[in-house]
């Protein structure tokens, strides 16, 4: 038996992410290791676990450092979440990095490029042109949606979808008494 998915998120756990591990767990489909105060770089072997096709969750960490190029050979269906760390430079784009979004980077000032839109040139230009950049973040965050406003959205969706169930069963019974 290996483990599918590992979970550690909200347990305090700090240092930096182990590397040299993350080949050896073969059938991982989800790792989770968020709310945690790992700091340091992200391992490049954790681009080595081909057979991750969930979430990659490592959001609300000190992470730093670039985020690696291997990251991009993941399965097409795994979704980075790497937010609210201290990431910095361009964000890779190749490989899997192509599909995901600008929330999954959000919250790491010093990320730049897409899904971001937020320009890599001239960031190390001087101070013009990265204050630029700057006034820019806070409006691209602004636009994102809010935990909670996602949470109300999907209920209100879980209402309507329950409405319209009953009205089809309310239908079907007045129709079958009608017949009667």
């Amino acid at each position: 038996e290996q483990i599918q998915r590992l979970i550690l998120a909200r347990n305090k756990f700090s240092g930096e992410i182990p590397a040299g591990v993350w080949s050896e767990l073969g059938n991982l489909i989800q790792l989770d290791l968020s709310a945690n105060d790992f700091k340091g770089p992200i391992p490049e072997d954790i681009g080595e676990l081909h057979t991750l096709s969930g979430t990659l969750n490592l959001s609300f960490n000190h992470l730093s450092g670039r985020i690696p190029n291997s990251l991009g050979k993941l399965s097409a269906t795994v979704n980075f979440d790497l937010r609210n760390n201290n990431l910095i430079g361009e964000i890779p784009q190749t490989g899997t990095f192509s599909n995901q979004g600008p929330t999954a980077f959000l919250g790491n000032k010093n990320l730049c490029g897409l899904p971001l839109r937020k320009s890599c040139t001239g960031s190390d230009q001087g101070s013009g042109s990265d204050s630029s950049s700057r006034k820019d973040e806070p409006s691209n965050r602004s636009k994102g949606l809010s935990p909670g406003l996602i949470i109300l959205i999907s209920a209100a969706d879980v209402v309507g979808v329950a409405l319209v169930g009953l009205v089809i069963v309310y239908v079907y019974w007045k129709k079958k008494d009608d017949d009667n």
